[in-house]
């Protein structure tokens, strides 16, 4: 007997990377799972692009929620649903193209990425703080006179 493998049989590579995909974009840092596959650029790529939508995507609900004297905050209702479709969708994406090439995955360039990709949250979200709390710290200063 002559047993074939199924054209459709997969290692785990592919749910790994996707799944990696998905929850690390749900949290903020999409293309961690390109990263752990080995393609550095797409996975670079989509981490910075996330982090500029984040950006503005916080920034354009705050103008309408002060320019519209507060109706404007619904639409932070719509940044969550976009945040997960976006990782659900590269994960798909990075499912398939881990089957269309036979990467395989590295957890050691992951961690790296993952621990390089938190402090860069953190500052993106400690810079704006230190910018508020100086401007704070100007204006109560020059209010005194």
């Amino acid at each position: 007997m002559n047993y074939q493998q199924s054209p459709t049989s997969y290692d785990s590579s592919d749910t790994i990377a996707m799944v990696i995909e998905i929850v690390c974009g749900i949290f903020g840092m999409l293309g961690m799972g390109w990263i752990y596959v080995g393609n550095y650029i797409v996975g670079i790529g989509l981490f910075v692009g996330w982090l500029v939508m984040l950006f503005v995507g916080m920034l354009i609900p705050t103008l309408l929620t002060t320019v519209t004297l507060g109706i404007g905050a619904f639409s932070y209702c719509c940044l969550p649903p976009l945040g997960i479709v976006g990782a659900v969708i590269s994960g798909l994406r990075l499912r398939d193209y881990v089957r269309n090439t036979g990467a395989q995955g590295n957890v050691v360039f992951l961690i790296i990425a993952i621990i390089v990709a938190l402090l860069l949250l953190c500052l993106a979200i400690a810079i704006p703080l230190f910018a508020l709390g100086g401007f704070a710290v100007i204006s109560e200063s020059m209010g005194s006179y």
